[in-house]
């Protein structure tokens, strides 16, 4: 999965990826809120999100995982996970 940080359609922080869906690549985005703490929202979710590969890659709890550790992590995603 490659995942883009990037400025949407309607001038806000928004991520997009690629998903498979019956046999066919489709584009996926999500674009935030048009808030004032759209960055700080996209940083939340972006630290979720690497949470949630670490889980998938190691299959246990990102919680197992220390702050210095995750923070390495999130620095070097896996190949198949780039961020």
């Amino acid at each position: 999965m490659r995942l883009c940080k990037e400025v949407g359609p309607m001038d806000r922080v928004a991520y997009s990826w690629n998903a498979l869906e019956d046999d066919h690549i489709i584009r996926c985005l999500f674009e935030f809120d048009d808030r004032t703490d759209q960055q700080q929202m996209a940083d939340l979710f972006q630290a979720t999100l690497c949470q949630c590969i670490w889980e998938h890659s190691y299959q246990r709890p990102h919680t197992d995982a220390d702050e210095e550790v995750m923070a390495a992590f999130c620095e070097y995603v896996p190949p198949n996970f780039l961020i």
